[in-house]
């Protein structure tokens, strides 16, 4: 190889390396706001699952027996979410919804708290970026061991990171779940606060 065209061929590898960079940073940067562009909010409720409580009718699920996952899932249909439920694990790997093992469990009273990143790299219907938009009255699934769980939202705010009590014991069953917000950051805390289904009959 000649001379110039190793010159030429060194420029052209450096300008496509310093393109690559850029895009990347640019993607890392921008992802989180653009999010919701390509996973947008559901026009109409998603039961991916049959219900064990809801007709047909309320689901426009057609499977004609109860057929619950296998895994504990959270399910949210206004927001299209769709996820497994992990126990404990650190939040920093953790991709999923996870669950708060010094909380209890759905069916057994008590506060029950679940997390989940507001954006993660792998995201889709597993994420907590549309949690703020969750309004009063809306529906949330949890399958837990095989027995399907309804809860109704009741409240929805921001809260300061440092409100550990919020996520402590409560004489009456209910679910929190919370995700960090503003986008991009950790500063506060959206939290949503459901109650059991049957008591909202």
């Amino acid at each position: 190889m000649k001379y110039k065209e190793l010159i030429l061929y060194l420029q052209i590898s450096k300008w496509m390396l310093t393109v690559g960079i850029i895009l990347t940073l640019v993607y890392f940067l921008l992802a989180p706001a653009i999010n919701g562009i390509f996973n947008p909010i559901p026009d109409t409720p998603l039961f991916p699952y049959s219900s064990d409580i809801l007709t047909p009718e309320q689901t426009k699920n057609t499977e004609p027996t109860f057929s619950p996952p296998e895994e504990n899932t959270l399910v949210i249909p206004s927001l299209g979410v769709n996820s497994t439920i992990k126990s404990g694990g650190n939040s920093l790997t953790n991709k999923n919804i996870w669950h708060d093992t010094n909380s209890t469990v759905p069916g057994a009273g008590g506060n029950i708290v679940m997390a989940g990143h507001r954006f993660s790299y792998k995201n889709g219907d597993n994420s907590f970026y549309h949690l703020p938009s969750l309004k009063v009255g809306e529906i949330i699934q949890i399958f837990w061991n095989g027995k399907e769980n309804l809860y109704k939202v009741t409240e929805s705010f921001e809260a300061e990171a440092d409100q550990i009590e919020l996520i402590g014991k409560s004489e009456t069953e209910k679910l929190t779940l919370y995700t960090c917000t503003p986008i991009w950051t950790a500063h506060k805390r959206h939290i949503i606060i459901a109650i059991p289904f049957e008591e909202e009959k």
